[in-house]
């Protein structure tokens, strides 16, 4: 969980001022009030995702590569049961939990004085109690599904019918994830990519919008393909056309061209994020939490796209077979038209 504010310099010391009494202070401020105020808000925020069309076929997905009791198996922000049963006893316990000053990273950036800020942050943080280490969540990671997986589900929200693909591949910081994150863009990224000019291109395209990309989570990532048919074309079409694409990517590679675009892109993706001290402070403090390694996410990570070679690819690609992929057709409710 992040918390951020972006201020002038001489703000900073206010700011650190109010995350410390955020973490040391906030349960005197708790009460049924502020509680139902919140969950309001919570509940509010479910029910628009929800309004969306195709808004289950991501929770169908995950739901199926990570098997219960996994953290991942149901969402983040729950059902509209647990947040109803969520009372002011497990709100305060959780926040005794986990919002310890040995469970946080603090990240500054921006025009300071280093020994100044040092200063400012031990003035208003040493003070706070270190409690208990919080149990270290251990999920199991997920490489193989040990067979294909599908599910139907009917959207009444939805105007045409959509195919979505989901293949486990490594977290994000872990070994091979830069990879994976390339080969997304190689398969889904713009509309030169694999999947774009291969199903949509043609004498007989099968895919009116097609697309993916990778999740930001941890251990396991999930690499997503999400694809509209054309009118007259089969899920089961459709499927094997995407698979076939990927069997050419694991049989031959990218060309030279084509992966010198996607680390071009992925560089650019990684110095925008940098551009603003905003993006400076949350990957330090994502690479440190994360991974334990501040830099991970900053210098590390254009170093490690440059490095991807060819063969590389063609592994990430040859892991995502059908019997590795879990799928989620959605189909409109009876009569509703496009």
């Amino acid at each position: 969980t992040n918390y951020y504010s972006v201020v002038p310099t001489g703000g900073l010391d206010e700011m650190l001022h109010l995350e410390s009494d955020r973490m040391g202070f906030l349960q005197s401020c708790l009460n049924q009030q502020s509680l139902d105020k919140q969950r309001g808000i919570v509940q509010n925020e479910k029910r628009e995702r929800g309004g969306a069309p195709y808004s289950a076929s991501v929770e169908e997905l995950l739901s199926q590569i990570f098997p219960a009791p996994h953290p991942y198996n149901w969402p983040v922000i729950g059902s509209m049961q647990d947040l109803e049963a969520a009372s002011l006893q497990d709100v305060a316990k959780f926040h005794e939990t986990y919002y310890l000053p040995n469970n946080a990273v603090i990240a500054v950036a921006g025009n300071i004085d280093e020994a100044k800020t040092l200063e400012r942050v031990r003035f208003w943080f040493e003070g706070l109690p270190a409690g208990p280490a919080p149990k270290t969540v251990n999920p199991m990671v997920i490489t193989d599904l040990g067979g294909r997986r599908e599910r139907n589900v009917t959207d009444a929200k939805a105007s045409m019918p959509m195919l979505v693909i989901g293949f486990p591949v490594p977290g994000r910081g872990k070994p091979g994830s830069d990879e994976a994150s390339a080969l997304a863009s190689i398969l889904s990224d713009g509309r030169g990519a694999r999947l774009a000019k291969a199903l949509k291109e043609g004498p007989r395209p099968l895919a009116i919008d097609i697309g993916g990309g990778i999740f930001g989570l941890a251990e396991t990532d999930v690499l997503l393909i999400q694809a509209i048919p054309t009118p007259g074309t089969t899920m089961a079409e459709l499927e094997a056309a995407i698979h076939a694409e990927i069997a050419r990517l694991a049989t031959n590679g990218p060309d030279a061209q084509e992966l010198a675009r996607i680390k071009a892109k992925m560089r650019t993706a990684v110095y925008d994020a940098l551009q603003h001290v905003e993006g400076v402070a949350q990957s330090l403090a994502e690479g440190e939490a994360v991974a334990g390694d501040p830099d991970i996410f900053i210098g590390g990570e254009a170093a490690r796209i440059e490095s991807i070679e060819p063969d590389a690819i063609k592994k990430a690609a040859a892991r995502l077979t059908p019997a590795n992929s879990a799928i989620v057709k959605i189909a409109p409710a009876a009569g509703r038209k496009p």
